[in-house]
Parts: structure tokens; sequence; C-alpha cells
């Protein structure tokens, strides 16, 4: 009737079972060289920016470093530049933010001033994270108090809910006190270079960037504008960098 086969389990000695072809491994993907920074947000750049720069200065023994950092939030908006001056250590770098809640009514401007809240408030979370010192200011009324908000210099991850917290609080207004008056003087201090003022403002006037670079000096401070559809490039005032952020 035909071949009968009869499996028999386990195979005997000396009788080895057929190896099954190996499947080839899988070759690992290549990783490109250099870091993609592209998800990062303002406050994440800037850290990473002190961060390397801080290392490469312990590492080469560099009492003063300055580098160049280009930050970029997509293709449509322009490249702005944060020249950074770290001495001693990053941990000495102090920043004092200053947000501009100006307007209120007009959709547009909403929607730029609430960017602007969160641009600054991510920006001092990830420096509190750094372990940099941080100091935040605005004209925007808080609503418990009535009065402008003002966060004095804090410093630690420990300080994050306080500041988080200020920022919620404060609102943008028409009529508002000018913005100029809560730019920060540095005198008094023991090394005024050393602090970095970040204003946040949709504002686009000449005259409020050319009062911003007046304040500032030679110090290299930087101004961020949200902005919506377009804007206008202003000239350069002083050391001032600018860097203008598409919503």
């Amino acid at each position: 009737y035909g071949p009968l086969r009869l499996p028999v389990y386990p195979p005997p000695k000396g009788l080895k079972r057929p190896e099954k072809p190996k499947k080839p491994p899988k070759k690992a993907r290549e990783k490109p060289a250099g870091w993609d920074i592209s998800k990062l947000d303002i406050g994440d750049a800037v850290c990473l920016a002190m961060d390397l720069t801080g290392e490469v200065r312990q590492t080469l023994c560099i009492d003063v470093l300055r580098a160049d950092v280009t930050l970029a939030t997509g293709d449509a908006a322009k490249t702005g530049q944060l020249l950074v001056n770290l001495h001693e250590s990053t941990l000495s770098q102090k920043v004092a933010v200053v947000l501009d809640l100006e307007g209120l009514g007009v959709q547009q401007a909403d929607l730029l001033n609430e960017e602007a809240v969160r641009i600054a408030c991510t920006l001092c979370v990830r420096l509190l994270e750094a372990g940099i010192k941080v100091s935040a200011y605005s004209n925007g009324l808080d609503v418990h108090s009535g009065q402008p908000m003002a966060l004095p210099e804090v410093s630690g991850p420990g300080s994050v809910l306080a500041l988080r917290k200020a920022f919620a609080c404060a609102q943008a207004a028409n009529g508002l006190e000018p913005i100029e008056s809560f730019f920060p003087s540095g005198e008094g201090q023991r090394d005024e270079n050393s602090l970095l003022c970040v204003l946040v403002t949709r504002d686009q006037r000449e005259s409020l960037a050319r009062a911003f670079a007046q304040r500032a000096g030679q110090r290299e401070w930087l101004q961020i504008i949200p902005y919506r559809d377009e804007y206008e490039e202003m000239p350069q005032f002083g050391t001032v960098r600018r860097l203008y952020w598409e919503v």
C-alpha cells in the first residue's frame, strides 16, 4: 500500500535534525551625526546651549566662553541668535525674564499674548531645572493682588510650582504700565554683566527695541517676538539679539 513513516522522539543518538538556515542579522540603522534640536522649545534650546558651553569651558579650563547659538521655530521664522556670556560656571548666570501683556480684546493680540506667556513660563522652568537663578516680571496684573506680576530671584526645581502659579495669575489688559519700566538695570550687582535679560513681547515697535537695547548697554540680551502670518524685521540695535517666534 505504500511506505509507512513513524516519528521517533527523541531522535536516536548520532542522528541530528537538519538545521534551519539562519536569517542574516538585521543591520542597525545608522543615526545621523550631531543633535536634532528641531523639536526643542526655546527653554530647552537655551539650557542645552548653556550645558554644552559649560562642559567645554570646564574641559578646556576657559574662564570666559562666548558661544553663538542659532534658534529657529520653523521654516517661515527668521533665525535669531543668542550670545551666551558665561562667567566662572553656568551656575553663576542669572536670567531675568520680562513679559509684556499689553493688549486685550483683539483675537490676534489675545493669541500672541497667550503664546508669550507660554514661552516665558517654559523658558523660566527649563532654566530653573538647569540650576540657573531666575527672576520674572510682567506688566500683566495679578488676578489676586491687582498688581503687576513680580517674582524676585528664585532658584532650584522647587521654585517651579510658584513660578507657574505666578504666570497663570498674570492677566493681559489694555492701558498697562509701559513694559520699559520693568527692564532690569543691573545696578548694585557684583557683576552686572552676568545678568541675561529676555524680553518676550508681541510689540514690534522700533522705539521699544531701541529702549531695550539702551538699557542692555554692552550686555548681550535677547528679545523674543511672537508673531502670526508676517512681521517687519527691525534694524539691529546695540548688542541685543532678536528672535521672531512664529505662532
